[in-house]
């Protein structure tokens, strides 16, 4: 076997939390911060290919599927942490929803947000199909909140176990453009001021994903927004309807960036 050539993701030194005390914090309060999780080469690692991929597409908005697929690229690293999978498996398995660490990594991708896109990006509320969500902040832009791109975050919002239908309904009510404005509107009357995640890079951010309402703040059409997502885990896995959603939503990001790229 070819050694990897990239760096390792997980600072050796870094110690996970108990799967005890990490479950009762997110379903407290919803989200769980590992700070420094992460080792300076590996994130150096991670913004070169962000900018390989900026430098080839130009500074727009676009999304690589299952990059932990891609040899070529250091978040390929990720699904080969037994750290790491053993940490999530364990908090998926606490749930009590059918889940196993053969089929426990549903899907990830790379995000990157840059130029005109930037505005048009934010704001998107939305739930993920996951049980867990691992956010692993790349490229963040510093100044104030609403220049960031940090995460707006409602966690717990709704329970797991939301059939066909209700899920439907849940997608039908909070991504469509009137919700999408009258969230808007209520971040920038400061109600939203206790649900900003500011990302740090070299920290993740894991929650409940199909259960937490989220988006991304926009960030100055002259900086760059890069985030990896890992999805973990799917509390309807058998369900064949929210399969074909999930393959079609990575379909129109595959022709997203072969169309722009």
């Amino acid at each position: 076997m070819t050694a990897s050539t990239h760096p390792a993701p997980l600072r050796d030194d870094f110690v996970f939390p108990s799967k005890e005390a990490a479950y009762e914090q997110l379903n407290t309060n919803g989200l769980l911060e590992l700070q420094n999780v992460f080792s300076d080469a590996f994130i150096a690692a991670c913004r070169s290919k962000v900018d390989e991929e900026l430098q080839k597409r130009g500074a727009r908005y676009f999304t690589i599927a299952n990059v932990s697929e891609q040899a070529q690229n250091p978040l390929s690293e990720l699904r080969n942490s037994q750290r790491l999978t053993d940490f999530v498996a364990s908090l998926c398995e606490m749930t009590g929803l059918p889940t196993t660490k053969e089929h426990l990594l549903q899907g990830n991708n790379l995000r990157v947000i840059a130029g005109g896109d930037s505005i048009s990006q934010a704001f998107n509320f939305h739930f993920d199909s996951s049980i867990l969500t691992l956010l692993l902040p790349i490229y963040i832009p510093s100044g104030e909140d609403v220049k960031s791109g940090h995460l707006l975050a409602k966690p717990n919002f709704r329970p797991f176990g939301q059939n066909i239908v209700t899920n439907l309904a849940w997608k039908a009510v909070y991504q469509n453009k009137l919700i999408r404005w009258l969230l808007m509107r209520q971040f920038f009357r400061g109600k939203w001021s206790k649900n900003i995640v500011r990302l740090k890079p070299k920290s993740a951010y894991l929650f409940w994903g199909s259960r937490t309402l989220h988006a991304n703040l926009p960030c100055a059409s002259d900086h760059k927004r890069a985030t990896a997502l890992f999805f973990f885990g799917r509390p309807n896995a058998n369900d064949p309807i929210i399969s074909w959603v999930e393959k079609r939503r990575y379909k129109q990001e595959a022709n997203i960036l072969e169309n722009k790229g």
